[in-house]
């Protein structure tokens, strides 16, 4: 599976293979939208990321992406417009982390944390929580 990023302001797209871990951007004019707003027509992905951001667990959590452990932390607000993530390899080689708005028209602004959208998406579609509680 791949995820798109358009940026905005710029003709590059910036794929994301998830099932292999790589990135690659080419050149592409048509019909960009902006990074930090996932959504609209012609983007499934959306969908594939909000399942996947429902399987990690409200709280901590441990789980596995790309061979590495990783502990995460899901806090969401009451109403469930505002989410974030904080995630860190266990054995400290990775830190994954991001804010996620929930918008007017089923519109999602992604806020990645000092690092690509790309990373952020890739973890989420990515990441295995542990089926059991932490420290269970």
């Amino acid at each position: 599976m791949t995820f798109e990023i358009w940026r905005s302001g710029s003709p590059k797209t910036e794929t994301f293979d998830v099932s292999r871990g790589s990135r690659r951007s080419e050149s592409s004019f048509a019909g960009r939208i902006r990074a930090d707003i996932l959504g609209g027509p012609g983007l499934p992905e959306l969908e594939d990321f909000e399942h996947a951001l429902a399987t990690i667990p409200l709280g901590y959590s441990e789980g596995h992406y790309l061979d590495r452990r990783y502990g995460v932390t899901l806090k969401a607000s009451d109403d469930n417009r505002r989410v974030s993530l904080f995630g860190e390899a266990l054995d400290g080689s990775d830190l994954v982390s991001f804010n996620l708005y929930r918008l007017a028209g089923d519109r999602i602004a992604l806020r990645p944390c000092e690092m690509p959208e790309a990373k952020v998406v890739a973890f989420v579609l990515g990441y295995r929580a542990d089926n059991h509680a932490a420290g269970a």
